[in-house]
């Protein structure tokens, strides 16, 4: 573990330094503080997880002071109870932390949590388990198939007539439907279906599907909902897995005021802190504040948490985003030597990485490491060779890799051949895969539409992708938050930001009832169109619309917004104001804006004159 800080020493790369002696010094005063905070009067309070009273470091992540961005209380002193590992991971809960072979079949009735906000080359990779899961035998089931097939307004009444009809209500069955209907992004049905189960008396809840409920609640109604709803849960099963489900939530959607109350409670009610709640927050910190990664490994050590494949996954694709390719590489050689073999999901990142810092060399090395081990394997290992070699601009490897596919390649190395003839310029063997997989599948899923969506939206081929969303249309294709992204994105290129805002405005009105919401880089391409041409007023009801959906707590959507008032050339009253309302703290950057369109600011004669 220490070997792991002192590679997260310098986590933000040029900005961020952390001594060892400052590291000794807060490591004996780590404490986690109790904000008991009124989440109804003021739900974006930033609660913090550490207070370092001693720390003198640049990094201050948990300053005790209130008036920076970075400033943290905490409540209670963490235990030193040691972590029990064998309970660890709600792993049928996350994608992001899970091992295959260690899954309990029980675990299989909570979510596989999607990394909304990541980039779209992380949540278009999946990790190597889950795609081994999407091979297995299809699921059958006659619950699952009344579900399936029956309208959500009458599905309580099919359900009923189907138990009066002398049919038992299994738990295998049970914990396989909630799984597909989640594949199938159906978490509406699958939150009607759990919701007539806890109400009904033809099955015995136990905290798996009180964690699975909370998550429900979060993805269809909010997390305000789901944790109302994980009040009224009966105190013995408010186990440790209900809230590290409420954690994940919190996590999914990067709402860090919330994950890290939920943190705290969790804290409070003595529950060891487990290999899955800390890489929560390592996963969360990855995105909104690297500073702290230091503190949750610093936790880890005094707890004695073990770190897990998915906790060197983060560091390691943390390190790569910020560009320190020997800390990267440092972080490998320390995962082997804990035992930890890197799968090929982390070897794809560290090539992918080699090649964004310019190690051609090192990233074609890796390239052949890797298909020397999973050429032959076609579950995921020819997937990340294609996208590699494209990265690396070798059509000839693709090509080679391709072939070896043969005459009948799964749906994601299609998808990643599709991928990889776009960015080489090949659009139209692109499209001639598009047209084979419509030809071999009965019904293409959508993923595949947002494939060759994104590709036209890259290319500027409007014409086309238009037309292809007429035949999503007459194919009752479902148009989800993925679907709207490109197409928003689309219009957004042509200069038509009013059509793009009709859009999603439309798409929302839609699907108010139902479970989806607009991604949060839709809202942001909005954002920074009408930033560009100063209509501060769209902006302003962009960033409210935005807020209201539950993205909160986000700096750079202000920062979009004060550059809508610069570009007018009008003043933002009362904007430091709105910022201190809504516990947001300005950086450097944001500082500088809101001195710009200060409109009471003194001249620099006037100041002289005072």
């Amino acid at each position: 573990m220490w070997s792991l800080r002192t590679a997260a020493k310098h986590v933000t790369a040029k900005t961020c330094t952390l001594r060892s002696a400052t590291v000794g010094a807060c490591c004996t005063n780590l404490e986690l503080p109790n904000n008991n905070i009124d989440e109804k009067q003021n739900p974006s309070y930033p609660i913090s997880i550490f207070d370092h009273p001693q720390r003198t470091s640049v990094t201050r992540p948990f300053s005790s002071s209130p008036l920076f961005f970075h400033s943290r209380n905490l409540s209670s002193q963490i235990d030193n109870k040691p972590t029990n590992n064998k309970t660890e991971g709600l792993q049928g809960f996350s994608d992001l932390d899970t091992d295959s072979e260690e899954k309990d079949v029980e675990d299989e009735l909570v979510p596989e949590s999607d990394d909304v906000t990541a980039d779209e080359e992380e949540s278009a990779l999946e990790e190597e388990e889950l795609i081994k899961k999407s091979y297995v035998k299809r699921f059958e089931s006659p619950l699952y198939e009344l579900i399936l097939s029956s309208p959500n307004y009458t599905l309580e009444e099919s359900l009923e007539k189907w138990v009066k009809e002398g049919n038992d209500i299994k738990k295998e069955e049970v914990i396989g439907a909630v799984k597909q209907l989640r594949k199938k992004t159906l978490f509406g049905k699958a939150f009607q279906f759990m919701k007539w189960l806890e109400k009904s008396e033809h099955y015995e809840f136990t905290d798996m599907e009180y964690s699975s409920l909370v998550d429900l609640h979060a993805k269809v109604r909010g997390l305000f909902e789901a944790e109302k709803f994980l009040a009224e849960i009966p105190q013995s099963m408010c186990t440790e897995r209900v809230y590290r489900s409420l954690l994940a939530s919190c996590v999914s959607v990067f709402n860090v005021p919330k994950a890290e109350k939920t943190f705290n409670k969790m804290r409070d009610l003595n529950f060891p802190p487990t290999a899955f709640a800390c890489n929560q927050l390592l996963l969360l910190y990855k995105r909104t504040d690297k500073k702290k990664i230091a503190d949750v490994l610093l936790m880890m050590e005094k707890e004695n948490v073990k770190p897990t494949l998915f906790t060197y996954r983060v560091l390691i694709d943390t390190k790569g985003l910020v560009g320190d390719i020997p800390a990267m590489e440092q972080l490998l050689d320390t995962m082997k030597e804990d035992g930890i073999e890197p799968g090929i999901y982390i070897k794809y990142l560290v090539a992918k990485h080699y090649i964004k810092g310019g190690f051609t060399k090192k990233a074609e090395k890796m390239a052949k490491e890797m298909e020397d081990e999973n050429l032959s394997d076609k579950l995921f290992g020819r997937k990340f060779l294609l996208y590699l070699y494209q990265q690396l601009g070798k059509p000839d490897d693709v090509e080679r890799v391709w072939k070896s596919c043969g005459v009948n390649p799964t749906m994601d190395e299609s998808l990643a051949i599709m991928w990889a003839w776009a960015n080489l310029r090949k659009v139209e063997e692109a499209e001639k895969v598009f047209d084979e997989m419509s030809k071999r599948y009965r019904k293409l899923p959508q993923k595949c539409y947002n494939v060759i969506l994104s590709i036209y939206a890259d290319k500027k081929m409007f014409d086309k992708a238009k037309t292809l969303m007429n035949r999503m249309s007459d194919e009752n294709i479902r148009t989800g938050p993925v679907v709207l992204d490109r197409f928003v994105a689309i219009y957004v290129k042509e200069g038509d930001v009013e059509k793009a805002d009709s859009m999603l405005q439309s798409w929302v009105q839609k699907n108010q009832k139902m479970q989806n919401k607009p991604m949060y880089q839709t809202y942001m391409i909005l954002l920074e169109a009408y930033a560009k041409k100063g209509d501060y007023h769209n902006a302003e009801k962009m960033l409210y619309l935005a807020r209201q959906i539950g993205y909160s707590g986000r700096l750079r959507m202000y920062e979009l917004v004060l550059s809508a008032y610069i570009n007018a050339k009008v003043p933002a009253y009362g904007f430091r104001d709105r910022l201190r309302a809504d516990n947001m703290f300005p950086n450097k950057n944001l500082t500088e804006m809101l001195f710009a369109v200060e409109p009471f600011k003194k001249a620099p004669v006037t100041e002289v004159l005072e």
